[in-house]
Protein backbone atom coordinates (compact mmCIF):
# COMPACT_ATOMS: atom_id res chain seq x y z
CA UNK A 1 0.00 0.00 0.00
CA UNK A 2 1.38 3.49 -1.14
CA UNK A 3 2.11 5.89 1.63
CA UNK A 4 -0.47 8.23 -0.12
CA UNK A 5 -3.22 6.00 -0.34
CA UNK A 6 -2.53 4.91 3.28
CA UNK A 7 -2.67 8.57 4.68
CA UNK A 8 -6.22 8.81 2.30
CA UNK A 9 -7.33 5.62 4.28
CA UNK A 10 -6.23 7.30 7.47
CA UNK A 11 -8.12 10.20 7.31
CA UNK A 12 -11.18 8.88 5.83
CA UNK A 13 -11.08 6.53 8.53
CA UNK A 14 -10.75 9.50 10.76
CA UNK A 15 -13.82 11.58 8.96
CA UNK A 16 -16.10 8.16 9.45
CA UNK A 17 -15.54 8.45 13.74
CA UNK A 18 -15.86 12.05 13.84
CA UNK A 19 -19.08 13.21 15.01
CA UNK A 20 -19.32 16.41 13.57
CA UNK A 21 -19.48 14.28 9.86
CA UNK A 22 -21.56 11.76 11.61
CA UNK A 23 -24.17 13.16 8.54
CA UNK A 24 -21.86 12.75 5.83
CA UNK A 25 -22.42 9.74 3.28
CA UNK A 26 -19.73 7.24 3.12
CA UNK A 27 -19.45 7.99 -0.47
CA UNK A 28 -18.77 11.67 0.89
CA UNK A 29 -16.11 10.79 3.01
CA UNK A 30 -14.17 8.52 0.23
CA UNK A 31 -14.41 11.23 -2.32
CA UNK A 32 -13.05 14.23 -0.01
CA UNK A 33 -10.46 11.26 1.02
CA UNK A 34 -9.39 11.14 -2.67
CA UNK A 35 -11.15 8.10 -4.10
CA UNK A 36 -13.03 8.65 -7.00
CA UNK A 37 -14.49 4.45 -6.81
CA UNK A 38 -16.28 3.88 -3.40
CA UNK A 39 -16.43 0.57 -4.19
CA UNK A 40 -12.78 0.19 -4.63
CA UNK A 41 -12.58 2.49 -1.35
CA UNK A 42 -14.74 -0.12 0.84
CA UNK A 43 -12.55 -2.79 0.07
CA UNK A 44 -9.51 -1.04 -0.06
CA UNK A 45 -10.57 0.17 4.12
CA UNK A 46 -11.84 -3.32 4.90
CA UNK A 47 -8.45 -4.88 3.59
CA UNK A 48 -6.65 -1.97 5.29
CA UNK A 49 -8.43 -2.21 9.00
CA UNK A 50 -9.83 -5.42 9.04
CA UNK A 51 -13.82 -3.82 8.92
CA UNK A 52 -16.16 -2.12 6.67
CA UNK A 53 -15.89 1.42 6.75
CA UNK A 54 -20.29 1.47 7.92
CA UNK A 55 -18.97 -0.70 10.78
CA UNK A 56 -16.00 1.41 11.69
CA UNK A 57 -18.27 4.04 11.67
CA UNK A 58 -20.33 2.27 14.25
CA UNK A 59 -17.84 1.42 16.02
CA UNK A 60 -16.75 5.04 16.66
CA UNK A 61 -19.83 5.44 18.36
CA UNK A 62 -19.16 3.27 21.05
CA UNK A 63 -15.45 3.40 21.69
CA UNK A 64 -13.75 6.65 19.75
CA UNK A 65 -11.17 7.92 21.74
CA UNK A 66 -9.51 10.93 20.20
CA UNK A 67 -7.73 9.92 17.21
CA UNK A 68 -4.96 12.30 15.75
CA UNK A 69 -2.92 10.09 13.66
CA UNK A 70 -2.63 7.05 12.01
CA UNK A 71 -0.60 5.16 15.05
CA UNK A 72 -3.34 5.30 17.37
CA UNK A 73 -6.01 3.49 14.64
CA UNK A 74 -4.81 -0.09 16.34
CA UNK A 75 -5.56 0.98 19.81
CA UNK A 76 -8.91 2.30 19.07
CA UNK A 77 -9.58 -1.28 17.09
CA UNK A 78 -8.22 -2.82 20.55
CA UNK A 79 -10.86 -0.96 22.59
CA UNK A 80 -13.44 -2.18 20.47
CA UNK A 81 -12.67 -5.34 20.94
CA UNK A 82 -11.94 -5.43 24.58
CA UNK A 83 -15.83 -3.68 25.00
CA UNK A 84 -17.31 -6.58 22.68
CA UNK A 85 -15.62 -9.07 24.79
CA UNK A 86 -16.90 -7.71 27.41
CA UNK A 87 -13.12 -6.43 28.99
CA UNK A 88 -13.86 -2.37 28.40
CA UNK A 89 -14.27 -0.64 32.13
CA UNK A 90 -17.83 0.53 32.90
CA UNK A 91 -16.92 3.65 33.91
CA UNK A 92 -15.31 4.55 30.71
CA UNK A 93 -18.89 3.71 28.97
CA UNK A 94 -20.74 5.52 31.58
CA UNK A 95 -18.47 8.77 31.45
Amino acid sequence: VSVIRSRRLNASYRALIDPSKATWTTAKIATDSGFSDVGKFRKAFAASFGVTPDDARAQGRFVAPSISGAGQLATHFAAFGALQAGQWPQNRLDG
